[in-house]
């Protein structure tokens, strides 16, 4: 799988954070949210939060974080790159 999660508070709130399964939107979930703050908190993968005690039971291949939605293009070609792998 080649997955993604994308934030956008500039949309409306029923539009504004959903899961991407290459080009397929998996779920769309309402956020009343316009904006991810910054924090102190270590980012925390497979777990709602440090110390949850419930984790993930999967293997990640390779994790790529960026600070503003990618356009079409640019998803195409990060989408090209992990298959390439």
């Amino acid at each position: 799988y080649i997955l993604s999660w994308n934030f956008d508070g500039t949309l409306e709130q029923s539009q504004r954070s959903n899961m991407v399964n290459g080009s397929d939107v998996m779920v769309t979930h309402s956020e009343n949210s316009t904006f991810i703050p910054n924090g102190n908190q270590p980012v925390t993968l497979g777990a709602l939060n440090q110390g949850y005690g419930t984790y993930l039971g999967a293997d990640y291949a390779e994790i790529i974080q960026f600070n503003e939605k990618l356009n079409a293009a640019e998803q195409i070609i990060v989408q090209n790159y992990l298959s390439a792998k």
